[in-house]
């Protein structure tokens, strides 16, 4: 056993603006005190001590979104001595993998993954009365425990069982069992391979009328993207412009006002000093569009001329602005779906002006990086841009000012239609989720 006092940092990739998790002074392979900090959060407060049975990473998380290690979601009910136990021996595991394990650092995204893998092994064990410790030294409950794993657990209990071992048993107190050593265990993963067989590829004829008929629509919302935000934005306001006819009813009655919709009944009602609306002072939503010349737009597109209509359009044309840049850029969903409020660049190399998309790859690990794009990409980006700037100036931020804002941040911060996100204590702003069910016709 190795007896020398040393000092270990934490083998995770942090952001620059991140405080990292405290160093940890002691032996290599000794658990660390109960209140040994784990992880801080953006403004340096304690988020979670060793003993906590959640570790929140989200500071560590280069795209700022909730990250957390879990180690007693693998049960339900009342904690017996047993679940205690298993409990105590999955932190330490993963205690080791952080702070032991040399190599290259890990990103809290694939450690993650980890986590609900020791999940599932840890409801073997107590299922079977053995410990995690057992079954990781064992290749025959190994090969029992694999038969119940789903396919996409098969791998990070690969990868984890292979940095284990590079841990060494001197650390761990224990020596992790080969996967090569584990019988069926590659042909678990023939299998589950086998199983994802990719979609034939699309014909070209209809890839490029898909393109063709999305650059369509990418020109038609340029053209009116500025007013239709304005026309949101009226529609948004305290007053009774840009409202459904009978929101605006409704909206008369709970201010205990008359809504009046002829000159002779605002006359009556001005004679007995009566509170009223005089409809025909204020635009409905329908007459809204046609003021905005927005008829063709919300026919073409199409858009309802309703609160949740108008909500779906914003969403709708997000989405088509994702796929346009996944389209002329390689990106992939995650990579796009989180890309940062200013991530559109270029520069000229021989006479010539290149596009830039910067963003972070989740490939391997997440980490900064570029892609190029064309006239369409940086359209699309541009159009997601205003979408962002008319969602932050409800909320009153500037985009340029905070880092996280995501480039498609969510219109529900607005509480536009009747979906609401409350504004984040933290300012770590999520993305839409980009996932629709229109059509592109």
């Amino acid at each position: 056993m190795i007896n020398t006092v040393t000092e270990w940092s934490a083998n995770i990739t942090t952001p620059e603006s991140a405080i990292s998790p405290d160093n940890f002074e002691g032996l290599a392979g000794s658990i660390p005190p109960n209140n040994f900090v784990i992880s801080r959060n953006k403004f340096g407060k304690i988020a979670s001590v060793y003993s906590d049975n959640e570790w929140n990473f989200k500071a560590y998380n280069i795209r700022g979104t909730p990250s957390t290690l879990y180690f007693n979601s693998w049960f339900k009910g009342p904690t017996e001595e047993a679940h205690l136990l298993i409990i105590q021996e999955l932190k330490h595991i993963m205690f080791s993998y952080i702070w032991y394990r040399h190599g290259k650092p890990y990103s809290v995204k694939n450690i993650s993954r980890f986590t609900t893998t020791l999940n599932i092994l840890a409801l073997f064990a107590f299922q079977k009365r053995i410990t995690v410790v057992n079954l990781l030294q064992s290749k025959e409950l190994l090969a029992v425990c694999i038969q119940d794993l789903p396919g996409g657990s098969v791998y990070p209990l690969q990868s984890f069982l292979r940095a284990l071992i590079t841990i060494g048993s001197d650390i761990l107190g224990f020596l992790p069992c080969s996967p090569e050593k584990i019988s069926g265990f590659q042909s678990i993963i023939t299998q589950y391979r086998a199983s994802l067989k990719q979609h034939p590829p699309i014909p070209s004829r209809i890839y490029s009328l898909y393109i063709t008929k999305l650059q369509n629509h990418l020109s038609l919302i340029e053209q009116h993207i500025d007013r239709y935000i304005e026309l949101i934005q009226v529609h948004e306001s305290n007053s009774y412009n840009g409202l459904t006819f009978n929101a605006q009813k409704v909206r008369a009655r709970k201010e205990g006002k008359k809504f009046l919709s002829s000159s002779l009944t605002v006359q009556i009602a001005k004679k007995h000093n009566h509170k009223y609306i005089y409809s025909k002072n204020h635009l409905t939503l329908d007459q809204l569009i046609t003021s905005k010349k927005l008829d063709q737009f919300f026919d073409q597109y199409p858009i309802r001329a309703t609160p949740h209509g108008l909500a779906s359009g914003l969403v709708n044309i997000q989405f088509i602005c994702k796929t346009i840049i996944h389209l002329f850029s390689g990106m992939r969903h995650s990579e796009v779906r989180f890309l940062p409020f200013n991530c559109a660049s270029s520069y000229t190399k021989n006479g010539v002006n290149h596009s830039i998309i910067r963003g972070y790859t989740t490939k391997f690990n997440e980490k900064e990086t570029e892609w190029i794009t064309n006239k369409d990409g940086i359209k699309a980006i541009n159009i997601a841009q205003k979408i962002a700037l008319y969602v932050c100036d409800f909320l009153s931020i500037n985009p340029n000012k905070v880092d996280s804002i995501p480039l498609f941040i969510s219109p529900a911060y607005t509480g536009i239609g009747t979906k609401y996100i409350k504004k984040p204590s933290d300012k770590v702003f999520m993305p839409s989720l980009l996932i629709t069910s229109s059509e592109i016709k």
